[in-house]
C-alpha cells in the first residue's frame, strides 16, 4: 500500500510507539509525505524506521537506518546500520540471456521495443525469485551491508560493515567479508545453548533489571527462576501486533 500521512497519522504513528525521529528527537516525516507497507504487514510497539519511508514486519526495541524492503521480516532487538541492502531481482543465468526480455514483460525498454517492432511478442519465461531476508533478534548488521535474498540470520548474530552474506548466519555468530564468512561466535556453545533456550527477547529489557546485564549467565539464571527483582512473576512481552492499514490516512 502507498499512502499519504496526515497529521493525524502522525499521531498515531507517535501513539503506538512507531519511531521515525532521527538522532535529536525530531520526527522526519511531515503532513503529506508518502508511506509504503504491506497491507498484511504488523509491526511491534517501540521501534523505529530511522531512514526511508517502507514500514516491514519489525519487533519491539528494533531500529534501522537503513530504508527497508517491503516484505522483509525483523526480530526483536535488533540495530541495523545505514546502508544495507537486498540485491534483486535474480536474473536467468540458465537462459539464452540474463536480459529483461527473457522474463519481464512490463519493463518499459522491452514494452517499447515490442510495440514499435509491431510483432507479436509475449515469450516471457517464469524467473522465480527467492524470498526475503529474515532476520532474528538480537542482530546486529553494521554499515553497508549487503544481504541476498532467501538468507537467514540467527538470533545475537553480527554482520561486519559493508560483508556480502549470500547463506545463512548461525546465531551468535560474527562474519565478515564478501562473501560473509564466520570470524568468530559471540560466546561459548554453552552459552549459546542457554541464551537460545531462555530466549530472553521475549522480555522487556526494563523487567531484566537486578541482575548484571553484561552477564548474560545472570540473565539466564533470573529467567529460569521465573521471579523479577520485585520478586513478582517474569512474564513475556506480549503485545498487541499494530496493523499499518488501521492507521488514518489519505490515498496516494
Amino acid at each position: 500500500m502507498n499512502v499519504r500521512l496526515t497529521k493525524q497519522s502522525i499521531e498515531w504513528l507517535r501513539d503506538h510507539r512507531i519511531f521515525f525521529e532521527n538522532r535529536t528527537g525530531t520526527f522526519r516525516l511531515r503532513p503529506g509525505d508518502g508511506l509504503s507497507f504491506d497491507r498484511t504487514v504488523e509491526v511491534e510497539p517501540y521501534c523505529g524506521f530511522l531512514n526511508g519511508r517502507t514500514i516491514c514486519k519489525m519487533g519491539s526495541f528494533s531500529y534501522s537506518y537503513s530504508a527497508m524492503v517491503p516484505g522483509m521480516h525483523v526480530g526483536r532487538y535488533c540495530s541495523i546500520a545505514g546502508g544495507m541492502t537486498v540485491p534483486k531481482p535474480r536474473h536467468p543465468v540458465e537462459s539464452l540471456s540474463t536480459s529483461s526480455f527473457m522474463y519481464d514483460s512490463q519493463f518499459s525498454i522491452i514494452r517499447s521495443c515490442i510495440e514499435d517492432s509491431g510483432k507479436q511478442y509475449e515469450r516471457f519465461y517464469p524467473n522465480p525469485q527467492k524470498a526475503l531476508p529474515i532476520i532474528g533478534n538480537d542482530v546486529w548488521l553494521g554499515a553497508g551491508v549487503a544481504i541476498m535474498p532467501g538468507v537467514t540470520i540467527g538470533d545475537g548474530a553480527v554482520v561486519a560493515a559493508h560483508s556480502v552474506v549470500v547463506k545463512d548466519v548461525p546465531s551468535y555468530a560474527i562474519v565478515g567479508g564478501n562473501p560473509a564468512k564466520i570470524i568468530r561466535y559471540r560466546f561459548s556453545e554453552a552459552l549459546i545453548r542457554d541464551l537460545l533456550a531462555t530466549r530472553w527477547w521475549d522480555y522487556r529489557f526494563v523487567e531484566l533489571l537486578g541482575p548484571d546485564q553484561s552477564n548474560p549467565e545472570e540473565v539466564i539464571d533470573m529467567i529460569r527462576k521465573g521471579v523479577d527483582m520485585d520478586g513478582k512473576a517474569l512474564e513475556p512481552y506480549r503485545p498487541q501486533p499494530i496493523r499499518l492499514r488501521d492507521m488514518p490516512f489519505e490515498p496516494a
